[in-house]
């Protein structure tokens, strides 16, 4: 059996669907608001790793949430409520659900392992209904580190349940397909937005533009 794992956020669920929805209580720097949220949201995890503390995703992403709209002089207890609603009810990407579906027909094991905390992508799960697809909502705050550290890949490997090298993690996060690659995993580098990979990285994955053609090979 061919197993799939997948990144949630930027890979599977669209970060920027429900923001569009908040953009205008937030003001003409909504955008900027947003790109420098989510850096903040990363960063934090990644302290978490570095110094070895148990943060909460959900706690990394809400003191990112103070910080950014802070750091642009927009901070209102509302607008905080009404960003963390909007992260805790992401769509799918529109070719996601389709792309489920066909791997599921022929027969793949899914999993999406994501550094969100369980209730959070259980919540999502339900929401765009991939329980009925057998998606395994699978986060990494049983182990004690955030993606990309390796012991984040070790719980989806647990549940792959196979050879590391006989699972293929796909994410849209560079650095994600990174550490994925490091672990063992065969990796896909979803390329949605046509972006660049860094030119002092070494390039270690196969590329798509839509995750259909996951399912096309």
């Amino acid at each position: 059996m061919t197993t799939y794992l997948f990144d949630a956020y930027g890979t599977l669920f669209d970060l920027n669907s429900a923001f569009v929805e908040i953009s205008p209580g937030i003001g003409r720097n909504a955008g900027r608001v947003f790109e420098h949220w989510r850096g903040l949201q990363l960063q934090y995890a990644w302290l978490a790793n570095v110094q070895g503390a148990k943060e909460s995703f959900s706690s990394c992403t809400q003191r990112a949430v103070v910080d950014a709209l802070s750091n642009f002089d927009c901070y209102s207890e509302a607008r905080e409520i009404a960003f963390m609603q909007a992260f805790e009810n992401v769509a799918l990407y529109d070719d996601a659900k389709a792309a489920l579906e066909q791997l599921d027909r022929r027969g793949a094991k899914l999993g999406v392992l994501s550094n969100g905390d369980g209730p959070s992508l259980q919540k999502l799960s339900e929401k765009n209904a991939l329980n009925d697809l057998g998606v395994e909502m699978i986060s990494v705050d049983v182990s004690s580190s955030f993606k990309p550290a390796p012991g984040a890949y070790e719980v989806g490997l647990k549940f792959s349940d196979t050879d590391r090298s006989a699972t293929t993690f796909v994410s849209s996060n560079w650095w994600d397909v990174i550490g994925a690659k490091r672990f063992g995993f065969n990796v896909v580098w979803l390329n949605r937005y046509q972006t660049y990979w860094p030119k002092s990285v070494k390039m270690c994955a196969n590329t798509i533009q839509y995750l259909g053609e996951l399912a096309e090979t």
